[in-house]
């Protein structure tokens, strides 16, 4: 997985699955620091009872994604050109 395939996923947010094969982490260990000690992890995760969810663009941003970003009216959302 690439940072361009996590950034074609559909919604705001990436599955612990998604997060995990991209970081090359074991999912379930993954899952189990995202429930114990997300602050370790240096992105924000949603624990909503057994599901995790990581928010897509807060998470791009930490492995250097693009800085800032619009989304459009179509929801396709592209990086602000820089000036």
């Amino acid at each position: 997985m690439t940072r361009q395939d996590l950034m074609q996923k559909e919604g705001d947010f990436l599955s612990a699955n998604d997060v995990a094969e991209f970081m090359h982490f074991a999912p379930q260990q993954f899952r189990v620091q995202c429930r114990e000690d997300p602050s370790k992890l240096g992105f924000p995760v949603c624990c909503c009872g057994s599901r995790i969810l990581i928010p897509k663009w807060p998470f791009l941003r930490f492995v250097g994604g693009p800085p800032h970003y619009q989304i459009l009216p179509d929801g396709r959302v592209e990086p602000i050109p820089e000036q």
